[in-house]
């Protein structure tokens, strides 16, 4: 008896932002700088007002539908501008709650993938993948950190259930063709950027976001809390067209089971030589008549000889 094992291929699906994903900063309790950070992207507050925007020195704008400011390299919105602001606001709140809610219900992609290192996880590759850690995770080192590698549609979850503490000068590396806009740091606690260290990435935090002097990422904060940036750096990742990733190569068939190929095509016959045509008779050239029969010989004179 032959047994075929159907090989099933599951990528990891990344986390569906809404119109969250509009915002560089979103935060629900309010946004602070210490000047001068740079913001490159839209940033948000709600249900906070503008109030809860604090050290952007902030100019309205026509119609105060948003404000500007020296420090953002895009628009700020606050719950108390001019409609539509406050319901665009409250729809990119909610998804951003909603993506927090869909990435802590991840499951990890296999055992392995579950507190690794128990949360000290300095000098790790890691590949594609939903990680889950059930503490802290800490990664550290001047010019060090951690590598995320992986090819441009390869998606990477991080679940915490408590806080991401990254030291002075850790750096976060992406090789492989990795991109920020596919990585998502779920994190129940706080995330703490030490100074001059570098992220990448979407975070998606139930509590606070600090990212202290010097420190920048390349992604987005989406905080249920508060947001305080020093002197920070904090751009928006590029998106990209999604693409499928490409799914591992199949085992190779049993010997003797391998499919046949289609049969070839029969050879094309060259076409038949034409065959040739009389030529019509011209219509000006009469039939030409029968040659007259020809007169017998005539009888000698003088009659008959005897």
């Amino acid at each position: 008896m032959l047994v075929f094992l159907a090989c099933v291929w599951t990528a990891t699906a990344p986390v569906l932002l809404g119109r969250a994903g509009e915002f560089t900063i979103l935060s629900k309790a309010g946004i602070s700088t210490v000047p001068s950070s740079v913001i490159t992207g839209d940033i948000g507050v709600s249900p906070i007002d503008a109030t809860g925007l604090t050290g952007f020195d902030l100019t309205a704008g026509v119609g105060t539908v948003d404000s500007t400011s020296t420090q953002v390299v895009g628009l700020c919105f606050a719950a108390d501008y001019t409609s539509p602001t406050p319901s665009m606001l409250t729809t990119a709140i909610s998804n951003m709650e909603t993506a927090y809610t869909d990435a802590a219900g991840r499951t990890p992609t296999n055992a392995s993938f579950t507190n690794v290192g128990a949360g000290q996880v300095t000098g790790m590759t890691f590949t594609a993948g939903v990680y889950e850690w059930g503490g802290d995770v800490h990664f550290t080192g001047t010019g060090d950190g951690i590598t995320i590698s992986g090819s441009a549609s390869d998606v990477f979850i991080f679940k915490t259930s408590n806080d991401i503490i990254v030291g002075n000068g850790a750096h976060v590396i992406l090789a492989g063709g990795a991109l920020s806009s596919n990585i998502f740091w779920q994190v129940a606690g706080f995330v703490d950027a030490g100074t001059t260290s570098h992220l990448e990435g979407i975070f998606l935090v139930k509590t606070r976001a600090m990212f202290k002097t010097g420190s920048s990422l390349n992604g987005r904060i989406f905080a249920q809390t508060a947001v305080t940036l020093d002197t920070a750096t904090i751009t928006a990742p590029s998106s990209p067209p999604p693409s499928a990733p490409s799914p591992p190569a199949l085992p190779p068939f049993p010997p003797g089971l391998a499919p046949k190929p289609p049969p070839s095509a029969p050879p094309t016959l060259p076409p038949p030589p034409p065959v040739p045509r009389r030529p019509p008779r011209s219509p000006s050239s009469p039939k030409s008549p029968p040659p007259a029969p020809a007169s017998p010989p005539e009888s000698p004179p003088g009659g008959t000889c005897m």
